[in-house]
């Protein structure tokens, strides 16, 4: 009874940091196509920038909401109230 309680307090861990690892997964910088923009994407934020053959100039930047939601990978809420997921 004892190894059950262990291994499901490890479990329960263990899974408790899946989200985390899934935020880490597309933490850096990414390039939209065909749009322009570079999504700088971090734990706990995004920074948008609209980018042309002459210029890079930031555009708006959006908090990570840590809810999980069918569907998506994660989403960023801006302080406008603008919903992005992905």
């Amino acid at each position: 009874m004892i190894s059950i309680t262990r291994s499901s307090i490890f479990v329960a861990a263990l899974l408790s940091s899946v989200p985390h690892l899934f935020a880490q997964r597309l933490n850096g910088a990414w390039q939209s196509q065909g749009y322009g923009y570079i999504f700088q994407i971090s734990d706990s934020s995004v920074n948008v920038f609209d980018v042309t053959t002459t210029t890079c100039v930031f555009h708006f930047k959006a908090r990570r909401d840590g809810t999980e939601r069918p569907g998506r990978e994660t989403t960023f809420i801006t302080k406008d109230g603008d919903v992005y997921f992905i």
